[in-house]
């Protein structure tokens, strides 16, 4: 994962409760491929970083915004903590990152 680019900026999230089921970082990908229709999103993601999603928690990824104005649009913006050197999965046309978290 080390290829993956850093987050890099402020991070707002906005709870969408949407419920990912699945207990792996890769759980949540492959829904966001299969249920969501997000394959090209994702399509960069090779076999060894899937494998490496595969033994992380699911909460251990988060879709985020760089402001306020653009999180609002999908409820109340939080500004959250991504930890230490947090890396881009996808990014979307709306402005998303789905960022795993740092240390």
């Amino acid at each position: 994962m080390n290829k993956l680019p850093l987050y890099k900026g402020k991070a707002y999230r906005a709870e969408s409760n949407l419920l990912y089921h699945g207990l792996t970082a890769l759980d949540v990908v492959e829904f966001e491929e299969n249920e969501l229709g997000n394959y090209n999103d994702f399509k960069h993601l090779n076999k060894t970083i899937r494998k490496q999603l595969s033994n992380l928690k699911y909460n251990q990824v988060v879709w985020v915004c760089k402001t306020k104005v653009e999180t609002n649009r999908y409820g109340e913006a939080e500004l959250i903590d991504l930890g230490k050197k947090p890396k881009i999965l996808a990014t979307d046309n709306e402005g998303g990152y789905l960022v795993l978290k740092g240390e």
